[in-house]
């Protein structure tokens, strides 16, 4: 399930900027969100020669609250599966804008900006997804989708560039929240307890 919410969060934001067209390249900037890291295992960047929007999982947790803890899961044939309850995950997603574009009036910089121009305009525009108004959502097992800016300070920014192993790009940090986990491996099985009956009878000694 977080491959399935990272890419369609990509599809997503792919298709928002494609058709704002930031730079009025008619076409020209199609795609440009990547779902990668920032550098390879040599410290070189994975994205050259373009205008790109790298979107990188850098932190995962787990979602406590609310969390249901009884073992259980009832079927439609009331039936009692025996599970652990549903794992909740939240990502934290960071988009980093990157351009090396010389040709044109808006220097590379600039350029880097105005996309990431776009990636805040997207979550400012939509920051709660569900199945119902998005299929994609539905198809991949996931509720729900509610994305929720995330502010770092200046030394969680530094340790954070540190632990990825780049020099610092125009970035913005988004936390996705909540996805659910369930095993569908099947499990014991029983049925409910509909009935309890007492026996009275006296043991005969």
């Amino acid at each position: 399930m977080i491959h399935s919410s990272l890419s369609f969060l990509k599809d997503e934001l792919n298709t928002f900027i494609t058709l704002k067209d930031p730079f009025n390249s008619a076409g020209a900037l199609v795609n440009p969100v990547v779902l990668t890291n920032i550098v390879d295992q040599e410290n070189h960047l994975y994205k050259i020669g373009g205008d790109y929007v790298l979107m990188t999982l850098v932190n995962t947790e787990e979602e406590t609250v609310g969390k249901s803890q009884l073992p259980y899961l009832r079927t439609p044939e009331d039936k009692v599966h025996v599970v652990n309850p549903d794992i909740k995950l939240n990502l934290y997603i960071q988009f980093s804008a990157y351009s090396d574009i010389v040709q044109g009036v808006v220097p590379p910089y600039e350029r880097s900006l105005m996309l990431l121009d776009q990636v805040v305009y997207f979550f400012q525009y939509r920051n709660v997804f569900t199945r119902n108004e998005h299929p994609a959502l539905m198809n991949a097992g996931l509720e729900k989708l509610i994305i929720d800016q995330v502010s770092l300070t200046f030394e969680q920014l530094n340790h954070l560039w540190a632990t990825l192993g780049a020099k610092y790009l125009p970035s913005v940090t988004y936390k996705c929240r909540m996805l659910a986990f369930r095993e569908s491996v099947a499990a014991a099985e029983a049925p409910f307890i509909t009935e309890i009956s007492i026996d009275d009878k006296k043991q005969k000694g």
